[in-house]
């Protein structure tokens, strides 16, 4: 089972148990090393996350099983993932003893999982409180490095539905276009279709595409939610954006410059997306719109990366302290 890279990229995560650090490992395949009451103390220890390879298993290729222990003293009533990076080639991930998940495909099917990411859900009750808890991870490697090699490695709490008001992930209009293409009886003339966001346009096959496109949402927004001030979050769009709401423009990436989110030419992949909504705008329980044109100069293109969505200025500023929080020392003094 493959994940997709699509649903995994619109949550705002927050850690609050870090994994990083000395695991038990063995090399070898055995189903009773999944069980949380299995002795692996005469096991060896390994640094996560490092190639196998890197922690005295130089040339190994087959089969090896990662063990650690970990205690939690609370939870937050909202969705637990587990992230373990980059994992090559193939594995299969317990926790207690009760499988979460897997990446890639064990023999005879093999399936390479090697650049994926791994993400996977904890049920809450999977968990238990103020006590131990295993997670034991099965890897298969068919060659050169392997093992649990790169990336955040820990337990993390989705943010995602409380700092989100209105979310507008998923299926969008799409068109390629041109420069003066925007919001006016020009669109009605473009070859519009459907396209996932956030996700790269060539992923949604536009392959080797650069140049213009524009994207279109429409959806309901509620009287009780009009009356909050709103921000609109697009996430991170590869490479410039102007946004339209209801056909008056509210922002484009330049305007981030001030607020410590974009640095100049080059760097406009990397800048969070978020506008401040003028309430004049909105249209409470009727239909309001969004349109984006967005043009790409190089490489991947479009709105790659969430949170994509409707939140409150209040919420907001959970995102300026993350993601706005590197203004200059002129700007610190000034401001």
């Amino acid at each position: 089972m493959l994940i997709s890279s699509i649903q995994l990229k619109a949550q705002e995560l927050e850690l609050f148990k870090d994994m990083e650090g000395y695991w038990q490992f063995s090399v070898g395949d055995n189903e009773s090393w999944k069980e949380e009451n299995f002795n692996d103390t005469d096991w060896d220890e390994i640094y996560v996350p490092n190639r196998w390879e890197d922690e005295g298993y130089n040339e190994y290729n087959g089969f090896a099983w990662y063990r650690k222990s970990f205690k939690v003293n609370d939870i937050k009533d909202c969705p637990i993932w587990l992230i373990l990076g980059k994992i090559d080639d193939v594995d299969e991930v317990f926790i207690n003893g009760k499988k979460v998940g897997q990446t890639g495909e064990f023999y005879p099917e093999y399936i390479t999982g090697y650049n994926q990411e791994r993400r996977y859900k904890i049920p809450s009750d999977y968990l238990k409180i103020n006590s131990q808890n295993i997670i034991a991870v099965r890897v298969y490697d068919e060659g050169w490095y392997g093992g649990i090699v790169e990336g955040n490695i820990g337990l993390y709490y989705d943010m995602t539905e409380e700092l989100i008001e209105l979310n507008l992930e998923g299926e969008w209009s799409f068109a390629l276009s041109e420069p003066t293409d925007n919001i006016n009886p020009k669109l009605s003339e473009l070859d519009w279709t459907k396209i996932n966001v956030p996700a790269k346009w060539e992923d949604e096959g536009f392959e080797n595409y650069n140049g213009y496109a524009v994207y279109m949402k429409t959806f309901n927004i509620s009287s009780e939610l009009a009356e909050k001030d709103l921000m609109l979050l697009l996430g991170k769009i590869d490479d410039y954006d102007y946004v339209y709401f209801n056909s008056k423009l509210i922002g484009k990436v330049f305007d981030l410059k001030k607020q410590g989110a974009y640095f100049g030419k080059g760097n406009e992949y990397s800048a969070l997306r978020a506008y401040k909504i003028p309430r004049e705008l909105i249209k409470a329980d009727t239909k309001n719109t969004i349109v984006v044109k967005v043009y790409d100069y190089f490489k991947d293109g479009g709105i790659y990366e969430g949170p994509v969505g409707i939140t409150t200025q209040e919420k907001f500023k959970y995102f300026e302290k993350k993601y706005y929080g590197n203004k200059s020392l002129w700007d610190l003094i000034t401001n």
